[in-house]
Formats: structure tokens, sequence, C-alpha cells
């Protein structure tokens, strides 16, 4: 069989050892990276095959960085996709239980209101989950709680909890269950209630910098500042003992945006002096577009320059022992909510939808693009969404439909998906951050650990 060098591979420019010439070769089909030596490498890029021994033939076919000359790679990325679509047995439900936040954050593009999910619409969701989940033989149900600010609406999330968790415990299902707070509601009490009683053990919680900036960035509606009660509280749950013996974990975000970046690496010595470092985990991303309210233009930072800030973040969180972050991206067979029929949004209104962005922001309330019904309608669950906006990503890809004639040219698809088909949707690019920084990472995750990135030699 004839062979050709892959499209979807990435090379570093840069040299991993000038004495023997030997760069780094990552195959964004497998997620596998290996030493090759300048000489292999230009053999590749000439599809000069014949002279690499059986053994490296092997592990480049392996790796996927060598692959059947004849062979559409783009249909078969995306046909992996499609596939995987249609073996997942999670079923994935993200619920916002109340429409009300007590934040009035400069870069968010929800309108907030005293509303949350009532005992009557409690019953409406649970019978339209219960009836998702009779549609096909899923494994399990994985629950996101998510806002505005979930934990306003405690007293549903507690409902709907018991409930689903019966359910599934009589149903022979695996049950899961994260949260999405802004960490102001998340104190002793609530914190047990949430990990001993409701099942919840995963939390992400924003913190935009140290104290000041923080709370020039998040800030109550009435320009409060909440900073100080979000640390305790995140201290607090830390050292209980429940975090430890119920493996809970707890995501810290920062939204990094032109007036916070200078202050990322202060807020990691805090952390540091905190001594809560290796019992975190750290995400950061660049302020974005969120319903169409510019965000991005007022105060966002460009990716280019967002990239940049990463790479030494990342390496002064290996300086300081925090949790390892993985840096080198791995292959990915779904995008996010929006691409799949098995995961769904419902908020407190009882509509759903399947992007993040649609509940309580102006511009996709309406029109009504990206909402699939109300729970209230006891037929909704039959509906078929496939053929709504961006339903059917993967074929959107392929014909380059909804600005995605990018992702369709691009060497990261198989680790990407896509990234954010919103983002594209409206017309803005949605690249992720280590399109830009990939080398860096490759290097820096060389140099801590070879061994686990798969990286052979020849």
């Amino acid at each position: 069989m004839k062979y050709k060098l892959s499209k979807y591979v990435i090379i570093t420019d840069s040299f991993i050892d000038n004495k023997e010439s030997q760069k780094l070769v990552y195959s964004t089909r497998t997620g596998d990276v290996i030493i090759l030596n300048n000489e292999t490498i230009k053999k590749l890029m000439n599809n000069n095959f014949f002279t690499l021994e059986d053994h490296l033939i092997d592990r480049l076919i392996f790796s996927e960085i060598v692959v059947p000359e004849l062979e559409d790679e783009l249909d078969t990325v995306l046909n992996e996709f499609e596939i995987s679509k249609l073996d997942s047995d999670i079923l994935s439900m993200t619920i916002t239980p109340s429409a009300n936040c007590q934040l009035g954050c400069e870069y968010c593009g929800q309108v907030h209101s005293k509303l949350s999910i009532t005992e009557d619409l409690s019953e409406k969701i649970f019978e339209y989950i219960k009836n998702k989940l009779s549609l096909k033989e899923y494994s399990g149900l994985d629950i996101v709680w998510y806002g505005a600010e979930p934990l306003m609406g405690i007293n549903a999330i507690r409902d709907l909890s018991e409930r689903l968790l019966n359910f599934c415990s009589n149903n022979d299902l695996s049950y899961s269950a994260s949260m999405i707070t802004n960490g102001l509601n998340l104190n002793r009490k609530n914190f047990q209630d949430l990990v001993a009683n409701m099942q919840i053990k995963s939390f992400q919680i924003t913190i935009d910098g140290t104290q000041d900036t923080h709370d020039n960035s998040r800030f109550t509606k009435k320009k409060e500042p909440t900073f100080e009660f979000i640390v305790r509280n995140i201290v607090n749950a830390i050292n209980d003992p429940l975090y430890k013996k119920e493996n809970v974990s707890i995501l810290i975000r920062v939204n990094v945006h032109e007036n916070n970046y200078l202050e990322v690496d202060k807020l990691l010595d805090f952390f540091h002096d905190l001594k809560i470092q290796d019992k975190i985990q750290m995400s950061f991303a660049a302020v974005h577009d969120w319903g169409n309210n510019n965000a991005n233009k007022k105060i966002g930072l460009s990716m280019t320059h967002f990239a940049d800030l990463e790479i030494g973040w990342f390496l002064k969180m290996k300086e300081l022992n925090f949790r390892k972050h993985e840096l080198v991206p791995q292959r990915t067979f779904s995008t996010c909510m929006t691409t799949s029929e098995n995961n769904e949004l419902i908020d407190a209104k009882g509509e759903i939808s399947y992007c993040w962005e649609v509940p309580y922001t102006p511009d996709f309330e309406a029109n009504n693009d990206l909402i699939i019904g109300n729970v209230s309608d006891q037929s909704i669950h039959l509906k078929d969404s496939q053929d709504m906006p961006l339903r059917n990503w993967y074929n959107d890809i392929r014909n380059k439909n909804n600005n995605s004639e990018n992702c369709n040219a691009c060497e990261f698809l198989p680790v990407c998906g896509g990234h954010c088909p919103i983002s594209w949707f409206k017309g803005i690019r949605a690249c992720p951050s280590f399109k830009l920084n990939i080398e860096d990472k490759l290097i820096m995750q060389y140099i801590e650990d070879g061994e686990l990135l798969n990286i052979n030699k020849g």
C-alpha cells in the first residue's frame, strides 16, 4: 500500500536537540507525539518512505502521521465525529435552576430576573428527562447545574436532584453532576449539602485576578466586592473532609481581559501562599462575545496576545507546583453541547436549547434559532432537532456551511472539532489558543514528561 504524510500533522520549527537535529512531530489524528530527526522529516515531506526502517514506518502508521495515499482524511475525521455521536450512551442535561444572579459582571451577556424553577416546572423537567432517557438505551445521566447563578435556585436543585437520583438508582443508570457557580453562596452548609445529598462532585468558579482586580470585574449588582467571600468559600470547601473523601474537584476559571491580564501571575502566587495550589485546577479563557454583546471588542485581548500570556501562566504553575495540566490537546470525538442530540439545556422558564449562550440572552431568545421548545409541551421530547442550526455541525464543516471554511481546512480539526460552532455561526473566529502556541506547549510537555506523551525516537 502507498502512503502519504497526513495533513493533520504539526512539526515544530525548533530543534529540541541541536546536536542530533531532532524535532517533535505531533499527530492531531491520534494525539501522539514522536521525535524525528531532520533527515527523516525531509523524507516524509517528500513522500520518500522507501529508505525508512520497517519499525519506524509501522510507528508512523500507528500514529497516523502517515496514512494511505488515497484516503480522504477530512471525510475520515468527520465520519469519526459522527459515529461517536451515535455511539454516545450518556444523556447530558444542563439545567439553570434560576434566572437570577447577584453579580453584574462587565462582560456578561445575560439579562437576569428573579425567576426560579417552580415545583410544577420541576415536575415537568423531571418528566421530560425521564422521557428522553426512554428513547435510547442510555447507560447514565450527567447533569450540569448552570446559571445565571444556580445557587440562587438551590431548592430546585435539591428537588430535582432527589427525583433524578432516585430514578437513576431504580433504573440501573449511572449518575454524575457538576456545577458552574460564582461561588458567593457556596458556604459550608451548601457545599456539604450539594456534595453529600445532591452528588455534585465538580465545581467551576470564576476568579478574575487578585482582590482589587477581581472586585472591579466581578462585583455585585450593587457594586459590592465579592473576592473575599468567594475565596473563603473555596478554602472552606477544600478543607472540608468531604472534599477528599468524595474526590471533589474545584476548577478556578480566570476570564482574561485587558483590565486584569497583568494580575494573573499574582493570583497564582496568592493560591500558592494559601497552600491550595495542589488542590485546585486552573483554566484561563479570553473574554469573548456573548450573545452579541461585543465584550471581545470592548475589553478583550487579541488571541495572539492571550496565547503568548497563557504559556507564561503554565510555566508559573509548574514552578509553583500546581496540579499538572495537560498542555497538548488529545484527540476529541465531540465538540460541545451544540453538536450532540444527547446534550440539551433547560432554563428556568422550561425552554430547551442547545448552547450555553441561549438562556437569558436577548438576541437568541428573540429569534428562537437555537430553541427546541418548552418542557410544558408533553411531546417535545420526541422532537428531532437534527435539522436545526449547527446540530449537524460536522456536515456543515464538510460542506463549508455556517462559516466553517476555516475548520474544513484546519490541521487541528481532530483535536478541536470546530471549538465553538455558535461563534462561527455569528461570524466570529473561534479558534482555540493552542492553535497559536502549540509549539511552546509541545516543547514544555516534552521537557516535563516525554514518555507520557507516547514520544518515540526515529
